[in-house]
């Protein structure tokens, strides 16, 4: 069910508002997990990751997406109705990622979080951000009740528990470069796209 990424380039493309122009610049197309509305942006993706079964029940284009489509708590009906994919998240601690099992991550507070640490369990030597600014507002217009939008305090609190996760996944041998050039985060790179996928070409 899972594939199998080992020793590759991912890109984790969220909904910040810097990602339509940052993946309108992207030389070349690694694998990618999309997050929740980014799959318009580029449908070429490998897996859509939106946690929320709301999301899956508004946006009839997502339910289309012909990669791996993965939930959190949809219902038993429409996972098998929409040919979702189960994950887990353990909410133990927020700041914290989870190398194995497969599928069931880290909370962090938000599906990018949760996204990055699936394509690092799935096997990435290297993960680049896009969509990562946890600041503004998305890409895209607000989403419709009853699916929820970010609020100032709630993307501080994220940045925090991203932040939080770069030792561990330093210590795993996950390379993490941040591509959001106007990203809140402090703990990762800022690397163009063009010269974070030439540098894979040049590894």
């Amino acid at each position: 069910m899972w594939p199998d990424w080992r020793g590759q380039t991912a890109v984790v493309i969220a909904a910040g508002g810097s990602a339509r122009e940052t993946v309108s610049r992207m030389p070349w197309r690694p694998r990618a997990v999309v997050v929740n509305r980014s799959h318009e942006l580029a449908p070429w993706a490998d897996i859509l990751y939106a946690a929320d079964g709301a999301f899956w029940r508004h946006y009839a284009e997502a339910r289309a997406f012909a990669g791996l489509k993965v939930a959190v708590t949809a219902t038993e009906q429409e996972f098998k109705r929409h040919g979702l994919v189960r994950a887990h998240v353990d909410r133990a601690g927020h700041g914290r990622v989870l190398r194995s099992p497969v599928g069931t991550l880290g909370a962090g507070g938000n599906s990018g979080f949760q996204a990055v640490n699936l394509a690092a369990q799935l096997g990435a030597r290297r993960v680049i951000l896009i969509g990562f600014d946890f600041k503004g507002k998305h890409w895209h217009d607000d989403h419709a009740k009853p699916l929820r939008n970010p609020d100032p305090s709630g993307m501080l609190r994220w940045v925090g528990h991203m932040d939080a996760a770069a030792e561990q996944y330093r210590a795993w041998g996950v390379e993490i470069v941040n591509a959001s050039p106007a990203s809140a985060l402090r703990a990762y790179p800022k690397v163009p796209i063009e010269e974070a996928l030439q540098e894979t070409i040049a590894a």
